[in-house]
């Protein structure tokens, strides 16, 4: 999963990113494509809406839960307005969803995603 997120940051040069990656290897396939998905639409969005220029991007695991938090540094919307019902984030929304996870967006102080996930027992 480290390798994929990785090989996803090629696709935007101009932002800085940092990955702070806690995760073991045992994470089913699906989840995996469900956080790169997420990864990419996220980074997209950054360039596309904001003026950020660093992103950090924590992935966590604990014992009940796995954890996704991305985050930029950018001070405006190039639109000038935080819209909440994009397709790329209704997309995050129904991929989260399907994990049975929660999923909060937030716009003080850049743009944060905020994912928790649920292991299955």
């Amino acid at each position: 999963l480290e390798y994929m997120i990785k090989d996803v940051f090629g696709d935007f040069e101009r932002l800085h990113i940092d990955l702070d990656y806690d995760m073991g290897k045992y994470a089913s396939k699906d989840l995996k494509y469900c956080v790169v998905a997420i990864v990419k639409e996220a980074l997209t969005n950054t360039v596309k809406h904001s003026d950020a220029t660093n992103v950090k991007i924590v992935l966590r695991e604990h014992p009940a839960i796995y954890q996704l938090l991305i985050e930029d540094n950018g001070n405006t919307v190039k639109d000038k307005r935080f819209d909440k019902t994009g397709i790329g984030l209704d997309n995050m929304r129904e991929r989260v969803a399907a994990f049975r996870g929660n999923i909060l967006f937030t716009h003080e102080n850049g743009f944060r995603i905020f994912i928790s996930i649920p292991k299955e027992n």
